[in-house]
């Protein structure tokens, strides 16, 4: 990949807005916009004018030194009036007055891995943000995003660079008589430690793909008990129809609602009941497969119906408030009454159980296969911790693994630690 050269792009989304931001990275990035007849203050966001042939062009202009920036070079970013052909122009002009190039996608933040600012998990978490679709996926990817993978592995793999420097210490060096061999004993508790540390990170961890599916909370209950009215009352519109005649809904409605910060799917199913022929018994299966892969179940009551028993996963809705004499925590989808009430107890369901939690990371599929990969070859060097080569083979296959996480692998440094621990080539 090329380093060298001076990247410039339109880093903000593409179309007509308020403001564009364009970003411009590289040997020459203080020096082309100095050409163009600004000067930029390292740390500071100022307001200038920029040369576009014979007109000068408002701009607000940011600059980060080098190695105080995102990318580890001398970064420019300009923001000026969003129309397309105007960003277009200014691209062309910086590419002109720096020398450089177009940047290829994920550039900037390829060159922010390559210069050490970030490390290969916290890149992916750059790109998992930007094709999140709810706010668990973006709660994941801040979590890749600001180093939490990494922080994680980084003592695994020290841990385990150093036990191996005392294996092959042991294996290469036991003629030198300032070097001592680590101890069976203490060889299988670092592994042992190591293996219990990674199990704890795939146990606590998320998989990503989990947190693109919306979580299901659905509307359940007897026919009649008010669930399509308050399906529509949650939704903002006349989304499924109403009637006091039961059955009238048959297949399972679904619509993304926003229950505090958290986006879910509402879904409105039929009411249970009595299968009388084979349409109804239809119905009924597909409502009770609903409810089985519910994140939360709305149970509606109505105030002729007696209150289920219920788990973690339910909670009862008494419906109809307008036609109850006692109508302390009911709720009505005619007037709203009781609703607001209603969403926050969702809200705080679903922010407890259906979100990234503390202690918790998010994961993509290829962190998840190295995790276990390095788990299996953690295990391996238990099982061969009597032969040293072989225990140290698989101590550095797991270190391999881990290094692949974060764009270091770390057995290279393995000779820094045989050479500053032990007293070796004296």
């Amino acid at each position: 990949m090329d380093l060298d050269s001076t990247i410039i792009a339109i880093s903000s989304a593409h179309g007509y807005a308020n403001r564009v931001l364009v970003r411009m990275s590289g040997p020459s990035a203080f020096s082309g916009i100095k050409k163009l007849g600004a000067l930029p203050q390292c740390g500071s966001i100022i307001s200038c004018s920029i040369d576009v042939g014979k007109n000068k062009l408002p701009v607000l202009l940011g600059a980060f030194a080098k190695n105080a920036s995102y990318t580890g070079d001398e970064l420019i970013e300009i923001q000026c009036v969003g129309n397309p052909l105007l960003a277009r122009r200014l691209v062309s002009l910086c590419v002109e007055a720096t020398g450089g190039r177009e940047a290829t996608a994920g550039e900037f933040t390829a060159r922010a891995f390559f210069s050490g600012r970030i490390s290969l998990a916290q890149a992916e978490g750059v790109s998992a943000t930007i094709s999140a679709s709810n706010n668990a996926e973006l709660s994941g990817a801040a979590l890749l995003r600001e180093g939490v993978l990494s922080k994680l592995t980084e003592p695994i793999t020290e841990k385990l660079t150093r036990t191996l420097a005392l294996v092959e210490a042991g294996i290469d060096f036991t003629d030198e008589e300032d070097v001592e061999a680590i101890s069976l004993t203490k060889l299988n508790t670092e592994l042992n430690e190591a293996s219990v540390t990674l199990s704890s990170i795939i146990d606590r961890a998320i998989p990503m793909s989990s947190l693109r599916h919306l979580p299901k909370v659905v509307l359940a209950g007897k026919p009649n008990a008010g669930k399509s009215t308050l399906f529509n009352y949650l939704v903002g519109k006349q989304r499924v129809v109403v009637n006091e005649e039961s059955g009238t809904t048959r297949d399972a409605i679904e619509e993304q609602v926003v229950f505090g910060s958290t986006n879910a799917l509402l879904v409105d199913i039929a009411g249970l009941d009595v299968c009388d022929n084979e349409v109804s018994n239809a119905t009924q299966i597909t409502a009770q497969n609903a409810i089985d892969h519910a994140d939360l179940v709305l149970w509606c009551v109505g105030p002729e119906d007696r209150e289920p028993e219920t788990n973690t996963q339910t909670i009862v809705v008494k419906t109809k408030a307008d036609l109850r004499v006692h109508k302390t925590n009911a709720v009505c989808g005619t007037t709203g009454a009781g609703i607001e009430h209603l969403r926050k107890e969702v809200a705080v369901f679903l922010q407890n159980n259906c979100s990234v939690g503390l202690g918790a990371t998010a994961l993509l599929p290829r962190h998840e296969k190295l995790l276990e990969v390095a788990l299996g070859f953690v295990t391996d060097a238990k099982s061969n911790s009597h032969t040293a080569e072989l225990c140290a083979a698989c101590i550095r296959e797991s270190l391999q693994a881990l290094g692949k996480i974060t764009g270091h692998v770390s057995p290279d440094d393995v000779l820094e630690h045989v050479f500053s621990s032990f007293c070796v080539g004296k």
